[in-house]
């Protein structure tokens, strides 16, 4: 069932239980169900993206939607109930397209329809994936995300869409190779801010520089580098050698600076040493290396 429906959280209680109720099937009364607050928004989120749900149980829903290109793909996603951040997510870059102005910008100033090579660092669930892998179909996108549940949800996703292009890999960027471990305690503790920090033992968890992850796939540059790893970005340019590390071989950059660690300067600082132009859109820092020219891997 695929319902367009404007204003939906604006009508009257009543009539929106009956709208999920029709929506959700009879197995779920959806004003009686302990998660009618969650489901009142999934709803509103798939009616503003076009999708339906496949299916729903106590712990998850799976959803499809159209996609993006003109190839007639349907996308699918899982999506986990409850205290989860999945849902958020899943609004932040589907519903309000928060990665359109980045997918817009490299069009204006690229040729995007090469093989573009991509690192999306701080991949979650692989919400963001979907979109520029769907974006851009003949893209090469290394998502990367170290926590085991949102990697097992990432990974299931991405089969899911059936994104042969995504590669996720369970790993943390980082400055060098190092084992890593995930913390747990910032904003909300929920999903969406868990981050990494080096380890003092041997983890089964490792990190990676950005030259690192690029060298063992042959890329001579990387197109696009997504940063979203909740405040560690701070120790990726720690020093001048590792920001020319992460920005000198980068044509396009998206980072979301947290601004608990005061790190906005120096990102600022960094990006425009290295000839970066950029701008702020939502909670997202996105440039262009001015000193990179022409279409992809053209340094």
């Amino acid at each position: 069932m695929n319902l367009k429906l404007t204003g939906y959280r604006t009508l009257p209680a009543a009539m929106r239980h009956a709208v999920e109720r029709a929506y959700f099937g009879k197995r779920i009364q959806a004003e009686k169900h302990p998660q009618s607050s969650w489901l009142s928004s999934y709803l509103h989120c798939l009616l503003a993206i076009g999708g339906h749900c496949v299916y729903i149980n106590d712990t998850e829903a799976l959803s499809e939607w159209p996609g993006l290109h003109t190839d007639g793909r349907t996308l699918r996603a899982f999506t986990r109930l409850g205290v989860s951040s999945d849902l958020q997510v899943l609004q932040q870059v589907w519903e309000h397209r928060e990665y359109a102005a980045v997918t817009n910008y490299m069009r204006k100033h690229a040729d995007c329809n090469g093989a573009l090579r991509i690192i999306d660092a701080g991949a979650n669930v692989g919400y963001t994936a979907l979109y520029l892998g769907n974006t851009f179909p003949n893209a090469q996108i290394i998502s990367i995300e170290p926590e085991s549940s949102n990697f097992r949800q990432l990974s299931r996703n991405v089969t899911a869409s059936g994104l042969a292009n995504v590669e996720p890999l369970q790993a943390g960027l980082w400055q060098r190779r190092a084992h890593l471990e995930v913390g747990r305690d910032f904003r909300d503790h929920r999903e969406w801010s868990f981050y990494v920090r080096e380890s003092h033992h041997a983890t089964d968890l490792m990190g990676y520089g950005v030259r690192q992850l690029a060298a063992e796939r042959d890329w001579t540059c990387i197109d696009l580098l997504k940063i979203d790893i909740e405040g560690a970005e701070r120790y990726l340019v720690e020093t001048d050698e590792l920001a020319a590390e992460l920005l000198e071989n980068t044509r396009f950059i998206a980072i979301e600076i947290h601004d608990e660690f005061n790190i906005r300067p120096r990102i600022y600082e960094c990006l425009r040493r290295h000839g970066f132009e950029f701008f702020e859109n939502g909670e997202l820092t996105i440039g262009r290396n001015t000193n990179l020219t022409g279409g992809s891997g053209t340094l």
